[in-house]
């Protein structure tokens, strides 16, 4: 039997050493490590099942003082007592099978009913098993639903939205980042190439850059897509909310949200592995279109769905958000405050052209080189903290970068942030410094 296809895999990886561009997966055992490379921004990871479920019941007995919520309050309580019940009776353990056949358990079900009412409007929610699940699933189908399809998209999508273009089988358009005019190139090239639906992608909070479009775009999509409607063209928008989702808007919906949005987004995607620290992701999208996202997504349709506990940690979660709105508030405006320290004492450094991307809470420092990259997160675990090093080809060469991603404690922590950034200028200034001068 011929073992060839292992000496190709070996060769592969080979290449990618010798790029300093293949990945490990690490585990790090040591007390004293810290983690600056984490998603749970709000510091939910190290709360107790207990306390999240006395957020949950804290949220419904004080209903009546979340202003935010007035239009939905009773919708709200009534749900409460079929919750209450349904705690009273299922252990919420197993999710049994997929959602179509034994899987569309209680539990599930009321959490999506939760989040139809805190939508309002014309929306309604779905449960996937995740965001990558979501955009793998959700963008294939809509593209059958006319055979004159197109996509356009942001040219730093996420990967996850790129698969579900691939999988689709429809040709795409790229525009420059967060660049409307392009956007809008593309979107006339697409309707000349005679596309009736275009499938619009973008993402309120980009992962890598951390930046957004601002709400004076979103306004300029609308009006595109309320223009085009009128020639008998459908621009469907489509948002990803990652990063968003549990920090911003008065419901911490996302972007959408706090720019009062909503309802002109056909399709928005709120994974909730990030703020929430929970799995998943919840889709708001019209009821005929969730109907028949239930009837052809192939994610949804053929995964076992997630245990009702998975989903129950969700509601609870983002109870806890809504009950914790001034620590919403403090985690975003110290992360602005940290970066432009930071900005700060690296732009006094010989290498102050160092590029420092983020506009919200991530914030990455760009060092252009997967070996430089290599050598600074050794160098920051020889000190016993971890970060995130992106390297190509998930960031294009050039690009390579430190990601980090601060919580709510690390930002409370004045001397692991003063720490971190006496590491950093250091780095810059021993290794950089004499790149630059080599």
């Amino acid at each position: 039997m011929s073992q060839t296809y292992i000496k190709q895999a070996q060769d592969y990886l080979e290449n990618l050493r010798s790029q300093n561009a293949q990945r490990t997966l690490q585990a790090y055992t040591e007390d004293k490590i810290i983690y600056l490379n984490t998603n749970d921004y709000l510091g939910i990871a190290k709360l107790s099942a207990n306390e999240l479920y006395e957020n949950y019941q804290k949220f419904f007995t004080n209903l009546t003082n979340y202003k935010v919520l007035n239009n939905t309050k009773q919708s709200l309580l009534e749900l409460t007592e079929n919750f209450n019940s349904l705690l009273n009776i299922d252990p919420l353990t197993g999710s049994t099978g997929s959602r179509l056949l034994s899987g569309s358990n209680n539990c599930t079900y009321l959490v999506e009913q939760f989040f139809s009412i805190i939508v309002e409007n014309d929306k309604r929610a779905l449960y996937y098993n995740s965001g990558y699940h979501a955009n793998l699933g959700i963008i294939p189908s809509l593209a059958r639903l006319n055979k004159k399809t197109a996509v356009v998209m942001d040219r730093l999508a996420h990967a996850s939205i790129i698969d579900g273009v691939r999988l689709a089988d429809v040709n795409f358009y790229r525009f420059s980042h967060n660049n409307v005019e392009d956007l809008k190139r593309q979107v006339s090239k697409a309707i000349e190439s005679g596309y009736q639906n275009i499938i619009l992608c973008v993402e309120s909070i980009y992962s890598m850059d951390g930046d957004c479009l601002t709400k004076d775009d979103f306004l300029q999509i609308i009006e595109l897509k309320n223009t085009l409607s009128k020639q008998n063209i459908n621009l469907i928008i489509y948002v990803d909310e990652a990063h968003a989702f549990g920090i911003y808007g008065a419901k911490k919906l996302g972007l959408v949200e706090e720019y009062g949005l909503v309802n002109d987004i056909d399709l928005i995607v709120c994974p909730v592995g990030k703020a929430l620290n929970s799995t998943g992701a919840i889709i708001f999208a019209h009821s005929a279109i969730i109907e028949y996202l239930i009837n052809t997504s192939r994610t949804f349709i053929y995964s076992t769905a997630l245990p009702p506990a998975v989903c129950f940690k969700t509601l609870a979660a983002y109870l806890y958000v809504l009950n914790n709105e001034l620590l919403v508030v403090t985690y975003i405006n110290k992360c602005k405050l940290y970066k432009q320290h930071l900005e700060n004492c690296i732009s006094q450094l010989q290498s102050s052209s160092i590029k420092i991307l983020g506009d919200n809470h991530i914030i990455s420092i760009v060092l252009n080189n997967n070996y430089l990259i290599d050598k600074v997160k050794q160098f920051f675990l020889d000190h016993s903290i971890v970060i995130a090093g992106i390297k190509h080809p998930t960031v294009p060469k050039g690009s390579e970068r430190i990601r980090l991603s601060l919580t709510i404690d690390d930002l409370n922590n004045d001397v692991l942030l003063d720490r971190f950034t006496s590491l950093l200028t250091s780095f810059i200034e021993s290794e950089i410094s004499c790149e630059l001068t080599n």
